[in-house]
């Protein structure tokens, strides 16, 4: 081997050296894009749920509703406090869509408690769809538009319902509220808003795959 050979030698290992760092790194980001393009589509499937909350809402009031200062979220009207328990499904497909099937939920209602009066509720069938997406540390962000059951010719719309949180590395997934979000709840006939209340909830959601 020349002397001139002997002194291209080293060069050439770093620059090799240099080679593998960067075709290294280009996969880590390459494996990260991915992970975040691909994140609805990596949580999927049925999820069977429990679900408890607690919530503040208002009376019913002609359209649109004023019940809370959308900025301090302070009652502007007289409100009362219902607390809930329910179960259904929520399905999570590849494409980012979320629906909630099979919702029944039960009300406690802490101010009808007076003789003759009845505190909790016979349950309410409800269906919900929106949308999911998972971000960096299996972070799951859903926010759903719910209807609940009504009486023949009305629809009852409860938008938006929003929740957080993580999936497990098993079959588990645990979903809340973090937020003060208001949700507006309406009452239509056809097209037409017939009345309005709003709520704010602290929200709980336990899920096992199904």
């Amino acid at each position: 081997m020349s002397k001139a050979q002997r002194g291209t030698r080293p060069a050439r290992m770093v620059l090799a050296t240099l080679a593998i760092l960067a075709a290294t790194g280009s996969a880590a980001q390459e494996g990260q894009g991915s992970t975040q393009a691909h994140g609805a589509a990596a949580l999927h499937g049925a999820y069977g749920f429990s679900l408890s909350q607690s919530c503040v809402r208002t009376p019913f009031q002609a359209p649109p509703a004023a019940g809370f200062d959308p900025a301090t979220k302070q009652l502007l009207v007289n409100g009362e406090f219902v607390s809930g328990f329910g179960s259904g499904v929520l399905r999570f497909g590849r494409d980012g869509v979320a629906t909630l099937e099979d919702g029944l939920i039960t009300e406690i209602t802490s101010s009808q408690v007076a003789s003759a009066q009845t505190p909790v509720s016979p349950g309410t069938r409800f269906e919900c769809v929106g949308r999911h997406s998972v971000s960096v540390g299996n972070r799951v962000a859903v926010k759903l538009t719910c209807e609940a059951a009504a009486p023949p010719g009305l629809r009852v719309v409860i938008d938006p319902v929003e929740f957080e949180g993580f999936v497990g590395a098993g079959r588990t997934l645990n979903l809340n509220t973090v937020k003060r979000d208001l949700h507006t709840v309406t009452v239509y006939s056809g097209a037409t808003a017939l009345q309005q209340r709003q709520r704010v909830c602290l929200q709980s959601l336990t899920l096992n795959k199904l």
